[in-house]
């Protein structure tokens, strides 16, 4: 862990807005993820935080990972737990539910 961080894995999953929490049931992957870093005794280094809007409502609900700044979109508590399981916990970002925004050329 880098010596000025407190958390070595830091999820941000957008509660609010007027997207996600009407897209997916946020509160309940919230609650999943922070059980099983609990469950696991890693509550101390892994640290999972409601946020208010990213601004991705397109493709809500969206969380992203720290440090990598993985951005995950379109999630469910399946894509969740494949996050949390393979990233979070696993420390490989989950490349097949990778979300990356599209950048238009200027």
């Amino acid at each position: 862990m880098k010596e000025n961080n407190i958390y070595e894995t830091h999820v941000f999953v957008c509660t609010s807005g007027k997207t996600c929490p009407h897209k997916g049931n946020v509160e309940e992957i919230v609650s999943l993820m922070r059980k099983e870093v609990f469950e696991k005794g890693l509550k101390g280094k892994i640290r999972i935080n409601k946020s208010g809007c990213l601004d991705w409502c397109d493709v809500a609900p969206v969380m992203v990972v720290y440090p990598e700044q993985t951005w995950y979109a379109n999630l469910d508590e399946e894509k969740a737990k494949k996050i949390l399981d393979g990233h979070i916990l696993g420390g490989k970002p989950v490349e097949e539910l990778v979300y990356k925004k599209e950048v238009e050329n200027a």
